[in-house]
C-alpha cells in the first residue's frame, strides 16, 4: 500500500516543471499544451491512486473505484492526444486550428466512451496487492491506441527533426520524442510486464512515475536553448561504463566473496576496506591515464583561464587584443572575432575585428538594455532562436549576430553600463556552441572584464609606447581614480587621507562611498605588484568593489566577492592586503573586516592611550573560501577619539642605514600629531616618514586619519 504515494507524486512535480518552464515559453502554444498535458496526466495518476486504495476484494458494487479507473484511462488517452498534437508542429509556434479542433473532438470522444459505457472496463477490485480489472471489449484498443498515438507522435517528430535547419530545434524535438518513448516504455513495464513476470501487483502503481518522465522530457525540450556536446557526453558515459566494468564490478564481487567467507566481522571489514582502497587507487590511475584524454576538449576551460590570466596588459591595445583572439580562437574553434568598446557617448565601436567591420552599435539599443536588465553576460544565438523569453527582442538580437558574424556574444558590464562586447564567430567545425562552451565563456567573464576595462580606460594607441608616457598617463589615471571618492563630510567627523605612489605607479588605494547622511563605506589597502600591472589591478578592483556594494546587502559578502574576483580574474599571485569598513555616525560606531591591513590605531580618551584595534586578518586572493577567516568587528567611537589607518608602505620604509620605520615610530608620530586637525595629522605622519627616509619612498603609502566628536560640530 505504501507505493500509492507515487500516484500522488506526479501532480506537484508536473506543476513545478511547468512553472519553471513558463518564463521561457510564456504566451506560446507550448506553455498551454504543457499545462494541458500535465493536467491530464495528473488526473490519471491521482485517479489511479484513489481507485487502488478504495477498491475492495470480492465486492459486487465498486462504483467509486470503477469510475476513477475509467477517468484515469480517459485522462491518460487525452494526454497522449495532446502530445500527438504537439508533435505535429513542435518546436515552431505555428497555429493549426484544424488540428486543435480534431484533438478536442478526439478527447471528448474518449471521455464519453470511457465514462459513459462499459466498453473500457466493467468491474474492478483489489485482491491483496493485485488491482484486477474486468476488461470491456475496447479495453485493449483504448490502452494500446492511446500509447500508440503518443509513440506515433514521437516517431513523427523525430523524422521531422531531420528537416529542421536549426540544430537547437533538432535537439529540442529529439528530447521531447525521447521523453515520450521512455515514458511509454516505463509505463508498459511497470503496469503490465513486471507485474506479470514477478507476480507483484503493487508494481502497477509505480507506472504512475511514467508521467513524471514525460514531464521532465517536455520541460527540457522547451527550456534547453544550448546545444549538448553529444559526442563528449557519449564518450564520457562509455568511459565510465568501462570504468565500472574494469574496477567497480571486480571490487564488488571481491567484497561480496569476503563477506560470504565467514571471517570474523573485524577481519572482513578490514579486507573489504583494503579492496575498496585498492579499487579507488586503480580507478583514479585509470581515469588520469585513459578517461581524461578520452574527454578531450572538456579540459580546455582550465587552460583557457590560465592563458587569459597571463595576458601581458603592458603590450599595448592591439597586441593585447591579438593575444585575446589567439587564446580564445584555438580551443573554441572559431575564426571571426569582433571586439566593441563603449566610447564616451556610450556607443559601442569596434576596436578589433578579424573581418574589418566598422559598424557601431548604439548604446541605447533595446537589445543591450534587455541584456543589462536581465543581467545576462553570455548569449548564444541558439538561445535567441529557441528561448521564447527573447521573442520580443528576437529581431534586434539576430541583427546584431548577423552584423558581427557572431554565434556568441559576451557583454561586459561595469554595473549597469555596457563596457564592451566580444562577438565570437561561427565554429570552424560548423557546429554550434555547446552548453560546455557556454559555461566556459561564463567562467572567463571576469578575465575578459579586465581586458575590456584596460582597453576602454587605460590603453590608447598613443600611450604605452614609451616608459615615460606610460608613467605620465598612469599617474593621471591614478590621481583621477583616487580623487573620485565621496569624502567624509559629517558634523561629527573631521577626516582626511593621503595616498602617495612611487614612480606614480602602484597598487595602493583608498575609497569612500556615501551610503546615507550618517553612513559611509570605505575600503583601503594595497594590491600586490609593482608598476603598471599593479595600477591596473588596483583600478579594476576598486571598480568591482563599488559594483559589489550596489548588489550586496551583506557586508561580509562584499569581501567574499572581492576575494573571488582577485583569485579568478586578476593575474595569478595577486593579493589584496587591506580593510573593508563603514562608519555609522548615528550609532557612533565603526564596523570593519580586517583583510590584512597592518595598522589601525585608535586613540581612546577613556584610557588616554593609543591601541591597535585591527586584530588578525587574512589577505584576499590566496584561499578560495575566505568566509571562515572574515571577522566583522565593531568599535565604538567616543568623543575626542582619533583613528589612524596605514598600509604597509610606511612600516616597511627604510632609511639609508637600512633601519625599518616600523609600528613604534608610526605610533610616536601619531601621538605627536593627534591633537591637530585630521589633515595636519595625516600630513605630519607622512612628513615624519620622509624625514626618516631622507625624502625617499620605496613603496606606495596610504594614510587615513579621523578625529571624532559625538557632539555635532558647528558648520564652518
Amino acid at each position: 500500500m505504501g507505493l500509492t504515494v507515487f500516484a500522488f507524486l506526479a501532480p506537484p512535480v508536473l506543476l513545478t516543471l511547468w512553472i519553471r518552464a513558463r518564463p521561457r515559453i510564456r504566451g506560446t502554444a507550448w506553455s498551454r499544451y504543457f499545462l494541458i498535458v500535465a493536467g491530464f496526466f495528473s488526473v490519471f495518476t491521482v485517479s489511479m491512486g484513489i481507485a487502488y486504495i478504495s477498491a475492495q476484494p470480492y465486492a459486487e458494487t465498486q462504483a467509486v473505484p470503477l469510475f476513477l479507473t475509467r477517468l484515469a484511462a480517459a485522462a491518460a488517452a487525452a494526454g497522449y492526444i495532446a502530445l500527438f498534437r504537439v508533435c505535429l508542429t513542435f518546436p515552431y509556434d505555428s497555429k493549426n486550428a484544424a488540428a486543435d479542433l480534431l484533438a478536442v473532438a478526439a478527447t471528448a470522444a474518449v471521455f464519453a466512451l470511457n465514462l459513459g459505457t462499459e466498453l473500457y472496463v466493467r468491474h474492478v477490485e483489489r485482491v491483496n496487492l493485485d488491482f484486477i480489472r474486468h476488461e470491456g471489449p475496447l479495453y485493449g484498443a483504448v490502452t494500446v491506441g492511446a500509447a500508440g498515438l503518443g509513440f506515433l507522435g514521437a516517431i513523427l517528430l523525430t523524422f521531422r527533426s531531420f528537416s529542421m535547419r536549426s540544430r537547437i530545434y533538432q535537439q529540442q524535438s529529439r528530447i521531447l520524442a525521447l521523453g515520450i518513448v521512455v515514458s511509454i516504455v516505463v509505463g508498459f513495464l511497470l503496469a503490465i510486464r513486471l507485474p506479470q513476470v514477478l507476480r507483484i501487483g503493487a508494481f502497477y502503481l509505480l507506472s504512475t512515475l511514467s508521467p513524471i518522465i514525460l514531464g521532465v522530457g517536455y520541460y527540457f525540450a522547451v527550456s534547453i536553448s544550448r546545444i549538448f556536446a553529444w559526442k563528449e557526453v557519449g564518450r564520457r558515459v562509455l568511459s565510465y561504463l568501462l570504468l565500472l566494468t574494469l574496477t567497480g564490478i571486480p571490487v564488488g564481487w571481491a567484497s561480496a566473496a569476503i563477506l560470504r567467507a565467514g571471517l570474523p566481522a573485524s577481519s572482513a571489514a578490514g579486507f573489504v576496506f583494503l579492496i575498496f582502497a585498492l579499487g579507488a587507487y586503480l580507478a583514479s590511475a585509470f581515469v588520469n591515464r585513459f578517461l581524461d584524454p578520452i574527454a578531450g576538449r572538456r579540459k580546455y576551460r582550465e587552460a583557457l583561464q590560465d592563458a587569459l590570466a597571463r595576458v601581458d596588459l603592458s603590450g599595448g591595445r592591439d597586441t593585447v587584443l591579438r593575444q585575446v583572439h589567439s587564446i580564445l580562437s584555438e580551443p573554441l574553434e572559431f575564426r571571426d572575432l569582433a571586439i566593441l568598446v563603449a566610447d564616451d557617448e556610450g556607443a559601442l565601436r569596434p576596436v578589433f575585428s578579424t573581418f574589418g567591420t566598422e559598424r557601431t552599435l548604439p548604446g541605447d539599443s533595446r537589445a543591450l538594455r534587455e541584456l543589462a536588465r536581465t543581467g545576462v553576460t553570455v548569449l548564444l544565438k541558439t538561445e535567441v532562436v529557441a528561448n521564447r523569453a527573447y521573442a520580443v527582442f528576437k529581431k534586434e538580437f539576430l541583427e546584431i549576430f548577423e552584423s558581427y558574424r557572431a554565434e556568441a556574444l559576451i557583454a561586459v558590464r561595469e554595473g549597469r553600463e555596457t563596457l564592451g562586447i566580444l562577438a565570437l564567430g561561427a565554429r570552424s567545425s560548423g557546429g554550434d556552441y555547446t552548453a560546455y562552451d557556454y559555461e566556459t565563456l561564463r567562467s572567463i567573464y571576469g578575465k575578459l572584464f579586465v581586458v575590456l576595462y584596460y582597453v576602454k580606460n587605460i590603453a590608447r594607441e598613443s600611450i604605452l609606447s614609451t616608459v615615460d608616457r606610460e608613467i605620465a598617463y598612469s599617474s593621471q589615471v591614478i590621481e583621477s581614480i583616487q580623487g573620485n571618492v565621496d569624502r567624509i563630510d559629517h558634523p561629527k567627523a573631521d577626516a582626511h587621507f593621503l595616498a602617495r605612489s612611487t614612480r606614480k605607479l602602484g597598487g595602493d588605494f583608498i575609497d569612500f562611498l556615501r551610503l546615507s547622511s550618517d553612513r559611509y563605506f570605505f575600503v583601503a589597502g594595497d594590491v600586490s605588484g609593482k608598476g603598471l600591472n599593479a595600477s591596473m589591478s588596483m583600478i579594476i578592483l576598486k571598480t568591482m568593489i563599488r559594483t559589489f556594494l550596489k548588489e550586496e546587502k551583506d557586508f561580509t559578502r562584499i569581501a567574499e566577492r572581492a576575494n573571488a574576483f582577485i583569485k579568478d580574474n586578476l593575474p595569478r599571485g595577486t593579493f589584496f592586503a587591506g580593510i573593508f569598513g563603514y562608519f555609522d555616525f548615528a550609532k557612533d560606531s565603526l564596523y570593519f573586516i580586517n583583510c590584512g591591513i597592518p595598522v589601525l590605531f585608535l586613540y581612546s580618551p577613556v584610557f588616554n592611550t593609543i591601541i591597535e584595534i585591527q586584530g588578525e586578518g587574512r589577505v584576499l586572493g590566496f584561499v578560495r573560501d575566505i568566509r571562515p577567516y572574515l571577522k566583522l568587528r565593531r568599535v565604538p567611537l567616543a568623543s575626542d577619539a582619533v583613528l589612524l589607518l596605514s598600509t604597509d608602505g610606511i612600516l616597511d620604509s627604510e632609511n639609508l642605514r637600512g633601519e625599518r620605520y616600523g609600528k613604534e615610530r608610526l605610533q610616536r608620530s601619531f601621538s605627536n600629531h593627534r591633537g591637530k586637525s585630521a589633515r595636519e595629522l595625516a600630513e605630519g605622519v607622512v612628513a615624519d616618514l620622509l624625514a626618516f627616509t631622507d625624502d625617499r619612498l620605496e613603496d606606495d603609502i596610504t594614510v587615513f586619519a579621523l578625529k571624532y566628536d559625538t557632539q555635532a560640530r558647528s558648520p564652518t
